[in-house]
């Protein structure tokens, strides 16, 4: 059986390592603080941009018919320092046939040889996703049940971007694919299609 004396020796013993562990307790928490100071102050500083690095764009027309010019980076996040937005020209601006509008001094210039501009239109021909100002929509436009039951939900039965182009329905669903744009001058919209069943009814309205 241990000795009263015995016992008491050993509890002061653990209070003695105890009180000798708090500074190196310290020491460790003030060397881990430290580095953790130097490793963030040791990261990439972004470099300013250069004009390979960037493009131009204009914002949306505001309710004057005005817009600005911004600079957006190839790569977010990858350079700092873009040049300052300025005043864009107006919504209505246009060069004239043969030439294209400069981004850079906001100047028409001519084309070169065997290119040509859109002007103020614009060309969809790349179809990975639905553009903006395109929607698309699904319905059964059936009158009777019996007719309803076949045609099932028609949720998914709609226009499907697949790369160079866009693909309708060949279900019994009708499909309606509808553009909105918000002319800022006289002008056509022309669509190139392809019908080739001429069981489906297609239509333009």
């Amino acid at each position: 059986m241990a000795e009263p004396g015995h016992s008491h020796h050993l509890s002061a013993r653990v209070r003695g390592r105890t009180e000798r562990r708090i500074p190196r307790l310290l020491r460790l928490l003030l060397w881990a603080g430290t580095a953790f100071q130097v490793t963030q102050g040791t990261g990439p500083e972004l470099h300013a941009c250069k004009e390979s690095e960037y493009h131009y764009e204009y914002t949306a027309c505001d309710s004057t018919g005005s817009r600005w010019r911004v600079a957006v980076p190839h790569t977010p996040g990858l350079c700092t320092s873009l040049p300052d937005p300025v005043k864009g020209t107006e919504c209505s601006f246009s060069c004239n046939a043969g030439e294209f509008l400069d981004m850079k001094d906001q100047s028409c210039k001519p084309c070169a040889e065997g290119r040509y501009s859109l002007g103020t239109g614009i060309r969809f021909d790349e179809w990975d996703e639905l553009p903006h100002g395109f929607a698309s929509l699904s319905a059964n436009m059936e009158l009777d049940d019996s007719a309803a039951e076949s045609t099932g939900n028609c949720t998914s039965s709609k226009w499907v971007p697949r790369g160079d182009y866009i693909a309708s329905n060949t279900d019994e669903c009708t499909a309606t694919l509808m553009y909105a744009v918000n002319l800022k001058q006289s002008g056509t919209v022309n669509f190139e299609y392809y019908y080739p069943d001429s069981s489906i009814i297609f239509e333009f309205f």
